[in-house]
């Protein structure tokens, strides 16, 4: 009966031993990479490999390096609302279309 209980322990733990294991790092404000914020609301990886995350200060792109941010400039004709951006959905044609929550407006990047 011991026998038996061991082999079906081994039998059931056996797909546990095929799994990959995963390490990550987490990204703050603090870590000197250029998050704008801690509160993430959604994030998209487009095909040049690009990250593009969307959070409580805008839009912000992750090269795997660092953060660059999007938003308002005094020179740019077209600018982007500071505040929630809650959504990214990849448009057919590479371009982002963009959810702000806090003014109710979606804009295409």
């Amino acid at each position: 009966m011991r026998i038996l209980l061991i082999i079906i322990t081994c039998w059931v733990m056996l797909p546990a031993i095929g799994q990959k294991s995963y390490s990550y790092q987490r990204i703050g404000r603090d870590d000197g990479l250029g998050l704008a914020s801690d509160v993430v609301f959604a994030t998209y990886q487009d095909a040049r490999g690009f990250i593009w995350v969307g959070t409580a200060n805008g839009l912000q792109r992750f090269d795997g390096n660092k953060f660059v941010s999007y938003g308002s400039t005094a020179n740019s004709q077209h600018q982007l609302p500071i505040g929630d951006l809650t959504q990214i959905v990849p448009l057919k044609d590479g371009r982002l279309m963009l959810s702000f929550s806090a003014r109710k407006e979606i804009g295409v990047f």
